[in-house]
């Protein structure tokens, strides 16, 4: 079997798996590296006028803060550089000219790829700008990612509703399991600012990682869709 053929069986769960053993061993590194990451971080100014206090004590358990200090951020670069390349091949793959969603009249395909297109891109970036030194811009791509990706997995949902009638992934109907993915990480999306607002980083984090979760399973009840 040719490197190609492989690679196109396995691409979503590339894809995931790139994305969580990133996030997973980023996080362990972070969370025993003690140091510099255990001390007192205030980014007040950097927030400002969003909040009028932004100080914390220790790295909170964000994905982000996997890429701050070494060797730790040499993974994240790496591991969400991969991810976003990963991600815009899927895009192609889904949306491109011979694709299984070929773009058409339809205003939620053309969504799709434009969408898809600035998630790819944004994961790719968001590795330049750490959570500590660059906290605003971090933020605002940190967003981009999150509620672009939500989107786009929206439009991927309706664009092939009508190819999925019976299909499932892992045992589970495909539909089903990607309409799930969606609530959750829509009502993750929608709850963090609570947390955040309070100063609760790690119930924020918590939703967050959730949230990633949860678009990692809408990612994999694609899989039989990509073998069609």
């Amino acid at each position: 079997m040719k490197i190609s053929t492989k690679f196109e069986e396995f691409h979503i769960r590339l894809l995931v798996g790139c994305t969580i053993l990133t996030s997973i061993t980023t996080q362990i590194l972070m969370q025993t590296g003690g140091g510099p990451r255990e001390a007192k971080f205030d980014l007040t100014e950097a927030f400002q006028p969003f909040f009028d206090e932004f100080i914390f004590t220790g790295l909170p358990p964000f994905i982000s803060s996997g890429g701050v200090f070494s060797p730790e951020i040499h993974v994240f670069q790496i591991g969400f550089s991969l991810t976003g390349m990963l991600i815009l091949g899927l895009v192609l793959r889904l949306h491109g000219k011979n694709g299984i969603l070929p773009i058409d009249d339809s205003l939620t395909r053309k969504f799709a790829v434009g969408l898809g297109c600035i998630v790819g891109s944004s994961i790719m970036g968001i590795v330049h700008f750490s959570f500590i030194e660059e906290p605003l811009i971090h933020a605002y791509i940190a967003g981009i990612i999150f509620s672009g990706s939500l989107a786009w997995l929206g439009s991927v949902h309706l664009s092939c509703r009508d190819l999925e009638d019976k299909q499932t992934a892992f045992g589970i109907s495909s539909l089903v399991m990607r309409t799930w993915s969606l609530r959750i990480g829509i009502f993750c999306w929608i709850s963090m600012p609570i947390p955040l607002f309070f100063m609760q980083l790690e119930i924020a984090a918590f939703l967050e990682w959730v949230m990633m979760l949860s678009l990692q399973t809408g990612l994999l009840s694609l899989e039989p869709l990509m073998k069609r």
